[in-house]
């Protein structure tokens, strides 16, 4: 299965969707269970969200391959030091020997004057195998020009949804199967946006909402639920390898591992890309 848990709600109230804030540690750990006897391997975690390699310890994760992240660097380091650091502070806290993946969660690290040391660091726990692969998320497909001709990248994870389409339209999507490197993707319902009702959508994005009445027209004229074509959209781009996403339920991550197994075909056309960055980007939101 193509769905990877992320895991940003069992540490932090994450999600301009989420009703119910941050996921308690025993909830936690049935989604855990429920995810490994389902056939989801991948977990999806991070130094930032808050208590969330915690949590994830009181869960047998063997059998998980567990991707974290690098904190933004903090100049006032060592860069060698502040890699190692925060590499061993996740195995100790998630009480693992190695890890999958260990991924720069700034790409801002890697344009920074620290970058090639930063991602020397990164090699050396990589060559001692104490991770498979050096990762790094981004939020705009156009750094990925400077990073993939710079630095040996094993995995990107980039947003992708049908608002934002960007990775597809950059062309990248492709380049970066060509060039094996594996692709997670992330925000495939733009941190809950996509799935909120007409009458629930904050009105900071009133000056979109000729499109979001195409999204729910779109919706309605397939008979389907902005969750249904969501998880859609993102399960038709064939070339990706993990679909990251965030839960705020056991139900939830029923209700989505459902829709990805349906066999309804749903078609999809340019028309509800969106190209404005102060829609497609959350960093730009300042709710």
């Amino acid at each position: 299965m193509k769905i990877g848990l992320g895991t940003a709600q069992f540490g932090l109230n994450y999600g301009i969707a989420n009703g119910t804030g941050q996921i308690d540690s025993k909830l936690s750990k049935k989604i855990v269970n429920f995810a490994r006897d389902i056939g989801i391997n991948t977990i999806d975690t991070a130094l930032a969200y808050g208590n969330s390699h915690k949590v994830l310890a009181k869960s047998n994760l063997s059998e998980f391959q567990v991707v974290s992240k690098l904190p933004s660097f903090q100049y006032q380091y060592n860069s060698s030091a502040y890699v190692e650091d925060n590499f061993y502070k996740s195995l100790e806290e998630l009480q693992l020997e190695s890890i999958y993946s260990f991924m720069f969660h700034s790409s801002a690290d890697l344009f920074s004057e620290y970058g090639k040391d930063l991602y020397d660091s990164m090699k050396k726990l990589k060559d001692k195998k104490l991770i498979e692969k050096i990762g790094v998320s981004i939020y705009n497909p156009n750094d990925l020009g400077f990073i993939l001709e710079n630095f040996e990248i094993d995995i990107v994870q980039v947003p992708l949804n049908v608002f934002d389409q960007r990775l597809i339209s950059s062309g990248y999507l492709n380049k970066l199967k060509m060039l094996n490197i594996e692709i997670h993707i992330r925000s495939i319902f733009l941190q809950g946006l996509l799935l909120l009702d007409k009458d629930d959508i904050p009105n900071r994005f009133s000056p979109w909402n000729e499109h979001f009445q195409k999204w729910h027209s779109f919706n309605s004229d397939n008979n389907c639920s902005p969750l249904e074509s969501s998880i859609a959209f993102v399960k038709n781009q064939i070339l990706v390898d993990k679909i990251i996403v965030g839960i705020d339920s056991l139900n939830q991550l029923r209700e989505i591992c459902s829709a990805y197994s349906s066999t309804k075909q749903i078609e999809f056309n340019r028309n509800l890309s969106v190209d404005d960055l102060d829609l497609i980007d959350p960093s730009r939101w300042h709710l």
